[in-house]
């Protein structure tokens, strides 16, 4: 059985899709709070320890564990098209807490496959807001109903994106 997982992270809310073969998407998303960024961190960090800690048993449990892919997005500095690089650098801070809650949760036991990609590589030069419909629409998902239904509304582009990037994987890694 196999089992894609897209994670986008973000210093408030990081989405993740988790989608197992046969089975309906699942949509997780790691919480922190607080006012400015550094204020976030360690909730993140702790927010998504716990998150994937859950995914990982449940995962377990479905026995879905037998072959496991994981797109987590990178970043890279735009400097020409940065309006604050600092604020890209804190989300490359997330990623980097969830590339290491990822290992610590289904490494060495699971061994799955890691993709780091950055945003180009997955979704091309187009802004993601625009993809957000097609990959809806390829997953057949509606917003609102089914599995993104308790997804906050906060959290729903970034679980959208988590949704591409499982999307991403299942198609071998090509972009839509």
């Amino acid at each position: 059985m196999k089992t894609l997982i897209g994670i986008d992270p973000d210093t408030k809310s990081t989405g993740i899709c988790c989608w197992t073969s046969g089975r309906a998407p699942r949509f997780l998303v790691a919480h922190a709070k607080g006012r400015l960024e550094e204020d976030r961190r360690q909730g993140m960090a702790e927010s998504l320890g716990m998150v994937l800690q859950e995914l990982a048993g449940d995962l377990e449990v479905d026995g879905a564990l037998d072959e496991i892919e994981v797109a987590i997005e990178w970043q890279r500095l735009r400097p020409a098209r940065e309006k604050n690089p600092n604020a890209m650098m804190a989300v490359q801070a997330v990623a980097g807490m969830t590339l290491a809650a990822v290992l610590r949760e289904f490494q060495p036991d699971y061994q799955p496959t890691i993709y780091l990609p950055i945003p180009s590589d997955w979704r091309g030069t187009v802004k993601k807001e625009a993809k957000h419909a097609l990959w809806m629409t390829e997953a057949r998902l509606t917003e609102g109903e089914g599995p993104l239904v308790n997804v906050p509304a906060a959290a729903l582009s970034h679980c959208k994106c988590a949704l591409g990037l499982v999307l991403w994987l299942r198609r071998g890694r090509l972009i839509s």
